[in-house]
């Protein structure tokens, strides 16, 4: 008979199987950690990815929406500047009738009002859009005009000669512009013109 005890055999069985059911557990476990190791790289990838292509979105967005703010500014501003254009060729017109007739005629005297409301609804727009600074500057310019048709009756003295404040108006009216349209040329980023 053999020398080998019983148990022996079955130890070494139980050992077998124990290791193999070992080696598979760990097996398994180690591939579920590199699995979910990779899963994880994966997901940091993606979101990555995706968060990259919202930041592009978002700044597409912001590009989209500076450019059309741009073009909006550029559209009041060229409004504005055609209507205090408007209305300081109409004033200068109008001094020369009242210079000529010794006063305005009504349809004058309203046209000029139509001109002014025309003026200040596009400043009313002009001053949502624009910074601070460039509106006090067209607020500047609205008004010398508006002091200058106020006062256009009163343009000529006794002996129908062109009286100082006419002269001063007329540089106050130019100095404002120059200053308008530089603003607005610094909010725009336009070079001033080379002259």
């Amino acid at each position: 008979m053999s020398s080998t005890p019983v148990w022996v055999p079955l130890v070494v069985a139980v050992v077998a199987v124990a290791g193999t059911l070992g080696a598979a557990f760990f097996t398994r476990r180690w591939a579920d950690r590199r699995e979910d190791q990779r899963w994880t790289r994966e997901r940091e990838a993606e979101e990555t990815r995706w968060q990259r292509e919202r930041d592009e979105r978002r700044e597409e967005w912001a590009r989209e929406d500076a450019a059309r703010w741009l073009t909006e500014r550029r559209t009041v501003y060229a409004e504005y500047l055609l209507s205090l254009e408007a209305w300081k060729t109409a004033i200068r017109s109008a001094a020369v009738e009242a210079q000529n007739n010794g006063g305005l005629l009504p349809e004058t005297g309203t046209a000029l009002d139509s001109l002014e409301q025309k003026s200040q609804s596009v400043y009313e727009i002009l001053s949502m859009l624009a910074p601070g600074p460039l509106v006090r500057i067209a607020v500047g310019s609205f008004n010398t005009l508006s002091s200058w048709a106020y006062y256009l009756d009163a343009q000529t003295d006794e002996d129908g000669d062109p009286d100082e404040s006419d002269i001063n108006y007329s540089d106050e009216s130019h100095y404002d512009d120059k200053r308008l349209r530089d603003a607005i040329r610094q909010d725009l980023g336009v070079d001033p013109p080379s002259i």
